[in-house]
């Protein structure tokens, strides 16, 4: 490892912030190339450069960077994107799986739309900001920039209500499950 990563990594495990942005302004672009490359999804690339830099900034005492920083940096984005690759596609199947067996899971069309419209519900229960946000998302098909630039709010508030809202919508479809 060069003296300079060195100090850098030194620097940073103390708290200095103008290291910890000398590292993302010098990686976050080629990271989320990388991370990109993997996951195929530029929203969800930029969401795990993002956990990296702050599990970083998070983690900055208890850093152990034996290889150069670089080498440590596209070796975690490689690790997160692979899990956040894994994790987008068990979701997807699940998903899937949901739908293919939605009509077969109730007894009759009956059940469905009562189903449907206790999901609906679920939805409208959701806390005010997050019930928008997802909607947004959902149902206007607007992408994560879209709503931030529309309710003027960081992307990243509006990445905490839609995962929030889909944990929340979680819970309550196998509750609704359970039931059926």
């Amino acid at each position: 490892m060069e003296l300079n990563e060195v100090i850098i990594i030194s620097r940073l495990k103390d708290g200095d912030e103008m290291a910890f942005e000398l590292l993302f302004k010098e990686y976050a672009l080629m990271l989320t190339s990388y991370a990109n490359s993997i996951v195929g999804d530029t929203d969800l690339a930029k969401e795990v450069v993002q956990e990296l830099f702050v599990g970083l900034w998070v983690n900055r005492r208890n850093l152990q960077i034996k290889q150069s920083i670089k080498s440590y940096l596209f070796i975690s984005i490689r690790n997160n994107a692979i899990k956040a690759a894994q994790r987008k596609l068990k979701e997807k199947q699940q998903l899937a799986d949901l739908s293919f067996n939605t009509i077969e899971n109730f007894g009759s069309e009956m059940e469905l739309i009562e189903f449907r419209e206790q999901i609906y519900r679920a939805i409208e229960n959701l806390p005010d900001k997050t019930r928008t946000y997802f909607k947004l998302s959902r149902f206007e098909k607007m992408t994560y920039d879209e709503i931030s630039k529309e309710l003027d709010v960081s992307k990243k508030n509006v990445e905490y209500h839609i995962s929030k809202a889909i944990r929340i919508l979680h819970e309550s479809i196998l509750f609704i499950l359970y039931f059926f």
